[in-house]
């Protein structure tokens, strides 16, 4: 079995890549953003403050994520592979990664790959900001990149109520990219000392970094 693990600032293309390898290589996505969103949607005091933190731009404290991603691993069946968007996002999580892979027999002789999708900061900016979705069917589109079809109306399903996230606003975005700068980029480090890590040049067509990721899997 395969782990992939893919690694970038935010707004590099992660999540869509991920998207897209788990519909053709039939691979569990595990996105921790996903998990954690759905966690901040109830009332407990812990939800609140998740969501603060979230809407803040600051990272979500290790303890969480892990417990939330050992919770999500427990409990699926992926024979052939997973795909992790969004975690490991520290070195702490990136050791508790391979302690858990190496503990549990069901990951027992797994191989690993980590992809690093590189991004400009400007870049960056511009793909977040312009990032919105439809309130009914949840598809994603872009105000430059993947514009609607249709002025005002969904693709897939004809709504014509779209909603932006309230975190995807530049100044959270830069506050997420110095976080992922002190917090993140070192794990490329780690994964590159045991000659596990390779890196694309997310600035490209989506789909010639998508036939770059296959070809290193």
């Amino acid at each position: 079995m395969k782990v992939l693990i893919l690694l970038g600032p935010p707004g590099c293309g992660k999540g869509t890549q991920a998207e897209m390898l788990e519909k053709e290589l039939d691979y569990v996505k595990l996105s921790t953003g996903d998990m954690l969103r759905d966690m901040a949607m109830g009332d407990s005091d812990q939800a609140k403050e998740l969501k603060d933190i979230m809407l803040s731009g600051n990272l979500v404290p290790d303890s969480l994520i892990i417990k939330s991603l050992e919770n999500k691993l427990s409990g699926i069946d992926c024979d052939k592979g997973i795909i992790l968007d969004g975690f490991p996002r520290t070195i702490n999580q990136a050791e508790h990664l391979s302690l858990l892979l190496e503990s549990n027999k069901s990951f027992k002789d797994t191989e690993v790959r980590a992809i690093s999708i590189t991004s400009s900061e400007e870049e960056v900016l511009k793909r977040i900001t312009g990032r919105f979705a439809c309130s009914n069917c949840k598809a994603g589109y872009h105000d430059i990149f993947k514009p609607t079809k249709i002025s005002g109306k969904c693709d897939h399903c004809s709504g014509t109520k779209f909603l932006r996230r309230k975190d995807d606003n530049a100044k959270t975005v830069k506050i997420r990219l110095n976080s992922y700068k002190q917090d993140t980029f070192p794990i490329l480090s780690y994964y590159k000392e045991r000659n596990l890590l390779s890196s694309i040049d997310g600035e490209k067509e989506m789909m010639i970094v998508y036939d770059e990721i296959k070809k290193l899997i």
